[in-house]
This record gives structure tokens, C-alpha cells and sequence, in this order.
């Protein structure tokens, strides 16, 4: 190019509001085109584990037992980019919860002074969820028109790939989790029983077990649109 506008032309508009949209500006002082970005970005997460049990004798002879557990996980973001909170975060994945409910009932009878028998009913439930950590992107913001924005039903940044433009090994920019919506919910029932006889020197013990389980999944991916940069003109 002969001037400096030819090379500005060349510049695909989406790609430029977008970059705007998405990076913050450089914070590390003197230096230069490279290197000039630098965010310690939290990581990790909290777990919560609560265990609450109970054993009865109803009788000499029945013994009752209960317990209920209940763990709960909250796996945080990370968000390099939290200045401009873009929302892309890294691991190809944002916020995301994990919830389980575990309940457990068990019945032990001596029915003689040869044979028991035990019966154990228990439920649990397994909840994961993802949300983006930006729910207010609009493409509008990106110079689209806003009749696009109607179509997104589920609003969250724009996933996008640039190739060999992965910093570390956090795959910000090869996953599409920083738009992703997951709901997930799992409950098993379950309902088991043996019964032991004791015989001479012998022990025999004969038991059945039913599973009834659920399982509902919905997830959304690149809602907002998935957009690929290379070096190629447009």
C-alpha cells in the first residue's frame, strides 16, 4: 500500500469493532507491539460438603439407618480480559456450578438368629450448570444491524478462533464455552435388598436391586455466532 488509508480499508470492520470490543488496552509500560498486556486472572473455585446421619434401634432386633449429603461446587471463571468484561474466558468454559443431593434409608431386620435381612431405598441428584459471564453482548456493538440480534436466543459474547493465538494453555480462543448455556440434571432412584442365611459353616446371601433414572440436558452453543480470523483480505 501506498498510504496509509489503503491499508485501513483493508481492515474487515467486524473484525476491528470486535477486537475493540474484546481486548483491553496494553497496561505494561515500554513495550512495544508485543508483550504489552499482563492480568493475573482468578482461577479455582469453592466446595461445600454437608453429611447429616442418624442410626435408630427400633427394636433389639431392627436397625434403622439415614443419611443425606449434599455438595455443592462453584468453579469461577477466568476471565483474562476482566477490564473490558468481554466475557471470553479461559479453559473454553465460564462460570460453571455443580449441585449433588444424595439421600440414603436403610432398613436392617434380624428375622431369626439365622437369617437378615436389609432393604436400602436412596435417591440422588446431580445438577451442572453453565452461564456466560456476559450476558449483555448485542451485535449491534460489533456495527451489525439490530434485526440480527433478534435471532440470538440466548445472548452471550461471540465465540471466536485465531489460529496460533493461544496464550498458555488456557485455549481462549479454540473453545466455544464463553457462549455456552448448559443445564443438566440427572436423578437416580434406587431400591435394593439381600437377604442372608446363615447354614452350618455356610453363608448365603441373595439380593435384587431396581434403577429408575432421569436424565435432562439442554445446552446452547455459539448462539451468538462463531467467527473464525485468518490471514486472508476480505
Amino acid at each position: 500500500f501506498t498510504t496509509t488509508q489503503g491499508l485501513s480499508n483493508s481492515i474487515n470492520p467486524t473484525s476491528l469493532a470486535y477486537l475493540k470490543y474484546v481486548f483491553p488496552s496494553p497496561n505494561v509500560p515500554n513495550a512495544g507491539l508485543q508483550l504489552n498486556y499482563a492480568l493475573n486472572a482468578s482461577g479455582g473455585g469453592n466446595n461445600y460438603e454437608y453429611v447429616t446421619k442418624i442410626d435408630h434401634d427400633l427394636t433389639d432386633k431392627n436397625h434403622l439407618m439415614g443419611r443425606y449429603t449434599h455438595w455443592y461446587n462453584n468453579s469461577l471463571a477466568v476471565d483474562v480480559f476482566k477490564p473490558k468484561n468481554s466475557g471470553i474466558c479461559g479453559n473454553g468454559a465460564c462460570a460453571e456450578t455443580y449441585w449433588v443431593h444424595n439421600g440414603v434409608l436403610d432398613d436392617t431386620a434380624t428375622l431369626t438368629a439365622k437369617t437378615i435381612l436389609d432393604v436400602r431405598l436412596s435417591f440422588g441428584r446431580y445438577v451442572y450448570g453453565r452461564l456466560p459471564v456476559n450476558t449483555k453482548f448485542d451485535v449491534t456493538q460489533i456495527g451489525w444491524p439490530s434485526q440480527y440480534q433478534a435471532l440470538v436466543e440466548f445472548p452471550g459474547p461471540v465465540s471466536f478462533s485465531v489460529p496460533s493465538f493461544d496464550p498458555g494453555s488456557y485455549g481462549l480462543f479454540s473453545g466455544q464455552g464463553s457462549d455456552s448455556t448448559i443445564i443438566e440434571a440427572e436423578d437416580t432412584y434406587r431400591l435394593a435388598g439381600t437377604v442372608t442365611r446363615f447354614w452350618g459353616n455356610h453363608t448365603v446371601k441373595i439380593g435384587g436391586e431396581y434403577s429408575y433414572q432421569l436424565f435432562n440436558y439442554a445446552q446452547t452453543n455459539t448462539s451468538a455466532g462463531l467467527y473464525s480470523w485468518n490471514t486472508g483480505f476480505t
